[in-house]
């Protein structure tokens, strides 16, 4: 897995001493090289791009198998699917949880797990967070993660 963002520094507050910014498209490709030579069986990219951005990558990339997440402004009824690659996005009002399968031959199958205060929580993810959270000593500000089962 690697991830691609917009090439805005204002929004972002911590980098690391090291951080440099790349082009996506040169960053998704030296990501797939990396992860081909260490013999991953599926390349997923996580977007924080417009969806044009997205679907650019899907041109310009050989060897994603899956772009998912996006910009807050697009929310995707279903994938899209781009030479080989697909592209998932379910905006980011938090309503609603995307649930994506990919095999050998692309989209298997897809889902939309709506989050309302009625969804019961999975305790087990709930201390997966708590314990990176901790480890990194990262807090929410908003108070309470709300982790989702997703349904096979």
């Amino acid at each position: 897995m690697f991830g691609l963002s917009v090439l805005d520094l204002t929004d972002y507050l911590y980098y690391p001493a090291d951080y440099r910014m790349r082009r996506a498209t040169q960053a998704a490709k030296s990501a797939v090289e990396a992860l081909d030579r260490a013999g991953v069986d599926y390349v997923v990219g996580a977007s924080h791009l417009r969806l044009e951005g997205s679907k650019a990558i899907a041109r310009n990339v050989d060897g994603i198998d899956l772009l998912v997440g996006d910009y807050a402004e697009h929310v995707l009824e279903g994938p899209l699917e781009i030479e080989g690659t697909t592209i998932d996005s379910v905006g980011a009002e938090f309503d609603r949880v995307g649930r994506v399968t990919v095999d050998g031959e692309g989209l298997a199958e897809y889902g939309r797990v709506p989050v309302t205060l009625r969804v019961n929580r999975d305790t087990g993810m709930g201390r997966i967070v708590a314990r990176w959270r901790q480890r990194y000593q990262v807090g929410n500000p908003l108070g309470e993660d709300l982790t989702v089962p997703l349904p096979p």
